[in-house]
């Protein structure tokens, strides 16, 4: 049987492999979605440090959709409850806000 640490461990690798597979100038946002996938498998491992990494990486996505950006708010809000005092925390939530106003902006533009 496998631990929890171990599927979390084989979510890492398997993100791993599946973006080296992708394209990213035409799947970048698959790509950034896998990215948030890493993000949130490192935090279940306590690996703070990769998972903002992979977060961000995420939000400079050449390809930035809603859903990516709800799912950055779900990475946004579950760190910031548990490591709101972490400045790296910080970084990331003023990040994803200012990414968030731009796709919003965007889609109120185009309509």
């Amino acid at each position: 049987m496998i631990s929890p640490s171990g599927y979390q461990r084989c979510s890492i690798r398997l993100c791993d492999v599946a973006a080296r597979a992708l394209d990213p100038d035409k799947r970048a946002s698959a790509r950034a979605h896998n990215r948030l996938d890493r993000a949130t498998a490192r935090l279940g491992l306590g690996q703070l440090d990769g998972a903002i990494s992979d977060g961000m990486e995420a939000l400079d996505s050449l390809r930035l959709t809603s859903a990516i950006v709800t799912r950055a708010g779900d990475l946004d809000r579950v760190l910031a409850r548990g490591y709101g005092d972490v400045a790296a925390v910080r970084d990331f939530h003023e990040r994803y806000v200012t990414v968030r106003r731009e796709v919003e902006r965007r889609a109120v533009t185009a309509t």
